[in-house]
């Protein structure tokens, strides 16, 4: 990068070159065949020697089995099953505002934090910046305060940014907490010229108080673009109330995604059912041949066409395919597919060794799962710019103005004999009858909507009503057989 390109404020950072071309390959993985075959030889190889034409149909016709996307719309469905649990503490207020809009977009903080967590599993990490709407000045002069804000309903909001937008970032070291001095976003100011929209790149700097916005503007008498300064305010808070959730982090603004040695495979099963394909094509039509003196310019073939040749000893026959490349491609294919599986339930169930057989059964994601840990740093992250957006609008710090997400979540795949051994751990009263059901709805036997207490209330009402119809069918044997005596008795008197 020239000096020059330093000094402008769409320069990125060093993390940020870095991690673009992770962005870029789980971008296109997870957009599926039309974005992967968009990107052409970035991710499926060609042969030595295949010409353009041969590639492109070669390309038209691959089909992505989309593994990374599903595993990861299975995991960020584990912790957001139930909606995110807000304290219920906090101040009536901030707690209006996340079940309804936080994002002024009309999302909830459950739509809104699911979008979220989606993106950070994705791409290692995502921001949220808590903004504030654009501040007036009062017309006497006075300075605004909280009241004046209240009373025109101006309110902080949620403002989530992909990694890709975050041009720049530095931190000092605060107190041994890393804080923000410097972000720059890219964005884009939408405006109109007739009846068309137009889009004008901007970038927003972000720093302690103020914020400065860039736009790219032509030099006059020359072609040139330069960032120029179009506004600048004062924020009023002495921070950047930027909150950054990492999935997995390297380093300050770098990280790995859970996801990238998934995508990875993907990308191997995407060359991989590509060349099987080709295979396939080759070998369903096999390719006629000539041997001896034959003028191939004057062979026509097809059905009602008589091939012929003047040399006797000529031959014409088929040359087939004889199937064993189909074979190992479709075992390599079954590999790949196998190892993406296993990669997706591994990230939900890691088992330490030493365990007894109900251990297993019980198999603890607070101990064990890797997705609770990353759903525990989420919700850190998320209560952070909860407290932001509470300091913004001076919500009372005393109270517990914070959300909880559900981390109470079973294994990908259990195994067959869980349910025989928590069955049998709970008929020797080795565990609860709520840990019992607690497991069975952790693994999916029991419906999300099962409610244990509730079930126990109706247990109970069942018992209560059989053991009145039981007390009542002996009341009724009893009776009988008293009235059975009592004619037997009358019987014997009438006879005497």
């Amino acid at each position: 990068m020239s000096d020059k390109k330093k000094n402008q404020p769409d320069s990125t950072s060093v993390a940020y070159d870095l991690m673009l071309p992770r962005w870029r390959k789980m971008e296109c993985v997870l957009g599926g065949t039309e974005t992967m075959r968009e990107a052409g030889e970035e991710f499926l190889m060609r042969f030595p020697y295949e010409s353009d034409r041969n590639y492109m149909i070669r390309l038209q016709f691959a089909t992505l089995f989309n593994m990374t996307e599903l595993t990861l719309e299975s995991w960020v469905g584990r912790p957001f099953s139930d909606p995110v649990s807000i304290s219920e503490d906090m101040d009536e207020q901030l707690k209006y505002i996340l079940e309804n809009d936080v994002d002024l977009q009309g999302n909830s903080v459950n739509v809104f934090s699911r979008n979220w967590f989606r993106i950070g599993l994705a791409k290692s990490f995502a921001h949220v910046l808590v903004e504030f709407p654009r501040i007036v000045a009062k017309e006497d002069g006075q300075p605004r305060t909280l009241e004046d804000d209240r009373r025109e309903k101006l309110r902080p909001f949620f403002r989530l940014l992909p990694p890709e937008s975050v041009l720049f970032a530095s931190c000092n070291s605060v107190n041994g907490k890393e804080v923000l001095s410097e972000v720059r976003i890219l964005e884009e100011r939408v405006g109109r010229d007739g009846f068309l929209e137009t889009y004008t790149p901007r970038i927003r700097r972000l720093l302690p108080g103020r914020v400065e916005l860039y736009e790219e503007q032509q030099m006059k008498g020359s072609k040139k673009k330069v960032w120029v300064v179009v506004d600048e305010y004062q924020t009023g808070r002495d921070i950047i109330p930027m909150v950054t959730f990492y999935s997995n982090r390297q380093s300050f603004m770098v990280g790995k995604s859970p996801l990238q040695d998934l995508a990875d495979l993907n990308i191997s099963h995407w060359n991989s059912d590509s060349e099987q394909r080709n295979v396939l094509s080759v070998a369903r039509f096999p390719m006629l041949a000539a041997s001896g003196a034959v003028d191939v310019a004057k062979i026509e073939i097809g059905p009602k066409k008589l091939l012929q040749s003047e040399d006797p000893n000529s031959k014409f026959y088929y040359v087939e395919h004889d199937g064993r490349a189909i074979e190992s491609g479709f075992k390599d294919l079954a590999e790949l597919e196998a190892k993406m599986s296993q990669y997706g339930s591994q990230f939900l169930r890691k088992r330490p060794g030493g365990e007894t057989a109900t251990a297993r059964a019980l198999d603890s994601a607070e101990a064990t799962s890797p997705l609770q840990d990353v759903t525990l740093r989420f919700t850190d992250a998320l209560n952070l710019a909860i407290e932001f957006m509470g300091d913004w609008m001076g919500i009372d710090s005393s109270k517990d103005n914070t959300v909880s997400i559900s981390t109470e979540f079973g294994p990908e795949n259990f195994e067959s004999g869980d349910i025989q051994i928590l069955s049998k751990a709970r008929e020797t009263r080795e565990i609860s009858r709520s840990a019992f059901l607690d497991e069975l709805k952790r693994r999916g036997v029991l419906s999300d909507k099962f409610n244990a207490e509730e079930d126990a209330e109706e247990l109970m009402e069942e018992q209560a009503e059989f053991a009145a119809s039981m007390e009542s069918v002996i009341k009724t044997g009893q009776g009988l057989e008293d009235g059975t005596d009592e004619e037997q008795d009358g019987t014997e008197e009438d006879q005497s």
